[in-house]
């Protein structure tokens, strides 16, 4: 097994050094997002009312001095031997609110109910756990298991992962000083402080997705005549130019998938939000779906050029004409050629592009010319 790892590391390695001739490595290699060097005016562009990380901060800020506030007061109420552990382990307050607190409303709930629920779960597999074990070794086993569970799912599943350090810290707190289940109820009663307190933060200068899906809209839209450039490019090309054509389609590749996780992102977060900051909510639902119709066909035609190159004059006239729909704003474009007609299957030059995938090409153009005037994003 060891041989045949390194024998595919070898093989891999030799296949990233070497660039196949008709092939564009280095277009699909790069990173889809370019990292963003730091520089003095991204930090003051930042520091006014308008900027949404100006207004997480001051979000953040008044919770954390809320939640000082508290874990102060709990210190000084619970006094009694039983409940002390409530009031010195106030810093859990604190500790919840930050984690929990995220510069989106919708993001913000959403981690606020993950923080919450596997905070419970974690507290009662701890108690159970307390009443069944009492072996030192078997605790240290449950430290391992959990400490690696918890890490593994922080990216993956935020609920398994605060279940897991849950379990990890109230483990590590009984295994230094036993004392029943009261660092239980204390872990639970400042999670869900803190929650609260979050929770009740996060109406602080909120920054609505609404405001940001409008500039996403005009990313997307920009990324998708990029791809019908690089598919007109990529078809017409040359012998000579075909490597430049294939790096620069598969870079308008990557630019849509970005471009369309980012748009579908910022519009489930917004349907997480109150229902009347769910502005235009149909438009740009439909908006989404056009724009992945469009790319999927687009690419879906492309692929089918390169095994079918007498359909080559038809799918380009296709693409030429979905472009300038697209790049047209609220002027409607009247068209000189002729419309694929829906409704028998018939197919375009003999190869195997049917009629119907071009018609649904041009149509997802002009349905998101349209749901960008009627959503003002045009």
């Amino acid at each position: 097994m060891l041989n045949e790892l390194a024998q595919y590391t070898s093989h891999r390695d030799l296949l990233s050094n070497a660039v196949a001739p008709g092939r564009p490595t280095s277009a699909f290699l790069s990173p889809l997002i370019a990292p963003e060097r730091w520089h003095l005016g991204l930090y003051l562009g930042s520091l006014r009312l308008s900027a949404p990380s100006f207004r997480h901060a001051l979000r953040v800020t008044v919770a954390v001095l809320l939640a000082m506030f508290l874990s102060y007061a709990m210190a000084q109420t619970f006094q009694d031997d039983a409940l002390k552990a409530i009031g010195t382990h106030g810093y859990w307050v604190v500790l919840t609110v930050i984690v929990v607190m995220k510069p989106g409303f919708a993001l913000t709930h959403q981690r606020n109910g993950w923080r919450l629920g596997g905070t419970l779960i974690g507290c009662g597999i701890a108690v159970v756990l307390f009443h069944l074990i009492h072996d030192t070794a078997l605790y240290l086993a449950v430290l391992f298991l959990f400490g690696v569970l918890g890490y593994a799912f922080i990216q993956v599943n935020y609920l398994v992962s605060a279940l897991c350090n849950t379990v990890l810290v109230l483990t590590a707190f009984h295994l230094l000083s036993p004392s029943g289940d009261v660092v239980v109820g204390a872990r639970f009663v400042d999670t869900l402080l803190g929650c609260a307190v979050a929770l009740l933060c996060s109406y602080i200068l909120p920054t609505w997705e609404v405001r940001f899906l409008p500039g996403l809209a005009n990313e997307l839209k920009a990324a998708n005549i990029r791809l019908l450039k690089a598919a007109i490019a990529l078809i017409g090309a040359p012998q000579n130019a075909t490597d430049q054509a294939r790096k620069s389609w598969g870079a308008a590749e990557q630019a849509v998938y970005v471009a369309l996780s980012r748009f579908s992102a910022s519009f489930y977060r917004m349907m997480n939000e109150p229902m009347r900051h769910q502005q235009q909510a149909v438009t740009f639902n439909h908006l989404m779906i056009q724009n992945h119709v469009l790319a999927m066909q687009v690419m879906h035609v492309v692929s089918t050029v390169e095994s079918r190159p007498a359909a080559a004059n038809e799918i380009k006239r296709a693409l030429l004409e979905a472009k300038k729909l697209l790049e047209s704003q609220d002027v409607p474009v009247v068209s000189n050629n002729k419309s694929y007609s829906m409704s028998e299957p018939h197919w375009v030059s003999d190869s195997v592009v049917p009629s119907m995938a071009l018609q649904q090409l041009i149509d997802a153009a002009e349905a998101i010319r349209r749901d960008m005037v009627r959503s003002g994003a045009a």
